[in-house]
């Protein structure tokens, strides 16, 4: 027995970090799975299928490390981080990051309830140890994640730790009774969501209307909503999925993998056996996310988008579902429906040396002055 079996098997819980390539994530899979159903929250871009998809089409090349801990051998933590340089103000630093980007709508640490306090302590010795980082750093982390505790801990210890705001993701808690589900949307859009009874009178006229919800032709529904949102603005502007060889992997290897789990759901609105608004979205432990959502541009008198947001509420509480997350950035097209924000911040944790110093008070001071400066001509688009 190893030294790190030793302590391990102990009472004591016990931290590492694995670094190298997607194998670290690989064999962690079914602890990780078992895990996640002890944590507060488990979603669907917490499990290692996600991590290891978005590593595959992103982070090519770089090195991936996994910090775990364990108390008598059994897994009560993982924090997927990936190793990388970047700038801070004009300042390179060796950064750990989470291995999350502008295609994971969060990121936390995946922590036991039983053993959270005790994890989150064990897994920051184990960072605060590593003298390999001058910066870690997690992006869009939830309000009320365990990496707040991490940070904590950090700051306790002399480290200097910045809070960034970012999402304010809204949510719907989905009403208990089919026949009303929409009783916790807000009431003052009430007659907006009232006015889709006749857009869906007016989108009949044009032929037979349908909504159907595929959770297992993954490759076929994925191509239909490429094809959709490429004919579009995003198409236009070069963020659809289809303009990126890396997204086009990401999201193939993602509803390949919650197809296999039932986790997969893609909603369609078809007209005449055409689809004209399309969503793809994940149900895990009674939430339903919906990372991305397009409709077909020539049926925008109709409001196809909203039609199908209508319907999908309607399902979801069919199915006994209790809450849509419509994650990303609050937009006019989700507070339509959801009233609720989750809020979202980058946290970032700097060394306490002279440059750790530095490069925090850029990111502490200078930057939120720019921003400042650039509020007043260009308006947050969350502010509503």
């Amino acid at each position: 027995m190893t030294r790190d079996d030793r302590l391990s098997s102990t009472g004591k819980p016990y931290a590492e970090i694995s670094a190298g390539d997607l194998s670290v994530l690989t064999e962690l899979q079914s602890e990780w799975e078992d895990l996640l159903g002890d944590t507060i929250r488990n979603e669907p871009f917490l499990h290692p299928a996600w991590f290891r998809a978005y590593a595959s089409a992103f982070e090519a090349g770089k090195q991936i490390a996994a910090l775990t801990v364990r108390r008598a051998g059994t897994l009560t933590g993982v924090i997927p981080l990936v190793r990388d340089t970047r700038c801070f103000g004009t300042l390179p630093a060796r950064t750990l990051r989470s291995l999350s980007g502008k295609h994971s709508p969060r990121f936390d640490c995946i922590v036991s309830k039983q053993d959270h306090s005790a994890t989150i302590e064990a897994a920051w010795q184990s960072l605060r140890a590593d003298i390999s980082w001058d910066v870690l750093e997690a992006l869009d982390v939830p309000d009320g994640g365990a990496f707040e505790d991490l940070s904590a801990q950090a700051a306790k210890d002399g480290y200097l730790v910045s809070k960034w705001p970012t999402l304010l993701s809204p949510y719907l808690p989905v009403s208990e009774s089919p026949a009303d589900p929409f009783i916790q949307s807000p009431n003052r859009y009430r007659k907006a969501r009232a006015r889709l009874q006749s857009s869906l009178r007016r989108l009949a006229t044009n032929g037979d209307v349908a909504f159907k919800c595929d959770s297992s032709d993954c490759r076929s529904a994925l191509h239909r909503f490429v094809t959709m949102e490429m004919a579009g603005w995003k198409g236009v502007r070069g963020s659809a999925i289809g303009c990126s060889k890396q997204a086009m992997t990401f999201y193939s290897q993602v509803v390949e993998e919650f197809a296999k789990t039932g986790s997969l759901r893609i909603y369609t609105l078809w007209l005449n056996q055409t689809p004209v608004a399309m969503e793809l979205g994940l149900v895990v432990d009674r939430t339903y996310f919906a990372p991305k959502a397009t409709y077909d541009e020539q049926f925008a008198s109709f409001s196809p988008g909203h039609l199908l947001t209508r319907h999908v509420i309607s399902d979801l509480a069919e199915h006994g579902i209790s809450r849509y997350d419509f994650l990303g950035p609050r937009a006019r097209h989700k507070t339509l429906w959801a009233g609720e924000v989750l809020p979202h911040a980058h946290y970032l944790i700097f060394s306490p040396t002279f440059l750790g110093q530095l490069r925090h008070i850029a990111v502490d001071k200078v930057a939120p002055l720019l921003r400042n400066a650039k509020r007043r001509f260009v308006p947050d688009p969350q502010d509503q």
